[in-house]
């Protein structure tokens, strides 16, 4: 279950992290992420903050199959900085003024944070 919870998890970092790219080549999704504030193609500034933000989330799907035991040279002690992450960004997508963000980001970081804590409850 671990395992699987894991592949989860990892999938759904990549998508996020895909998504996080397109914004920051300049898809016209803002409406669908920051609280729907920037719709359209986010500015510059914020634009660069998404590419940061797919490198985080490629790490923490990395955070996630290490503990689950798929990555061996990966530094356990990230699973709790990745769950707390994972559990601020699903409450961040619960409170959102975006309608159309809080429907589609809001299950996605709730499996996030389901699948993260079977992961550390049972690998």
């Amino acid at each position: 279950m671990a395992s699987f919870a894991a592949i989860i998890y990892a999938i759904l970092a990549a998508l996020s992290a895909a998504f996080q790219i397109a914004l920051a080549n300049g898809a016209p999704w803002g409406i669908l992420t920051l609280g729907g504030q920037f719709p359209g193609q986010l500015p510059r500034n914020m634009r660069l903050a998404a590419l940061i933000q797919s490198a985080i989330l490629f790490a923490m799907g990395g955070s996630v199959l290490a503990w689950a035991g798929f990555i061996g040279s990966w530094p356990l002690w990230t699973i709790w900085p990745t769950l707390a992450f994972t559990a601020l960004t699903c409450l961040g997508n619960a409170v959102t003024p975006s309608r159309a963000e809080r429907k589609i980001w809001l299950p996605v970081s709730g499996l996030m944070l389901l699948s993260a804590l079977v992961v550390i409850a049972m690998a």
